[in-house]
């Protein structure tokens, strides 16, 4: 197979005090030539639009967005509160607002490791086609 592939992760960190932090990602892909299903760019799953199953939607072309609020709770528990939107197409010109997808949902994490900062993470993803459940140990992003 020959094709390639540009990905762009911009991502924005602000710290709102008192430990609460409001956490920002773009995410794009464009892939040109002979690309495998496989290869595909993949909306869905535990990093992007969660709520929706991981490559539910796939294409030569996606983008997303999305936006959390962390907070601290208790002890070593913070909470988390998500919104995401995306899209994909088979090539940039054919992106319309009709086929953007968006989903929200929340989340609990537990503090393993205060050193290397890993957390356990629980979250609940909602969209217009259901919910997904995703358990991890890391962040979303």
């Amino acid at each position: 197979y020959s094709f390639s592939r540009i990905t762009t992760d911009l991502r924005q960190f602000v710290d709102l005090g008192y430990d609460n932090v409001l956490a920002a990602q773009f995410y794009a892909e464009i892939l040109d030539g002979d690309v495998p299903f496989h290869y595909l760019g993949l909306l869905g799953g535990d990093r992007r639009l969660r709520g929706f199953f991981r490559g539910r939607y796939r294409d030569k072309t996606l983008w997303t967005a999305q936006v959390e609020y962390r907070s601290p709770l208790l002890w070593r528990f913070s909470g988390v509160l998500f919104a995401a939107t995306g899209a994909v197409a088979p090539k940039v010109a054919a992106f319309h607002t009709d086929d953007i997808k968006w989903a929200l949902g929340g989340g609990l994490r537990l503090l393993l490791d205060e050193d290397e900062h890993i957390n356990l993470r629980a979250d609940i993803g909602i969209s217009p086609e259901g919910f997904g459940i995703y358990v991890n140990a890391s962040e979303a992003f």
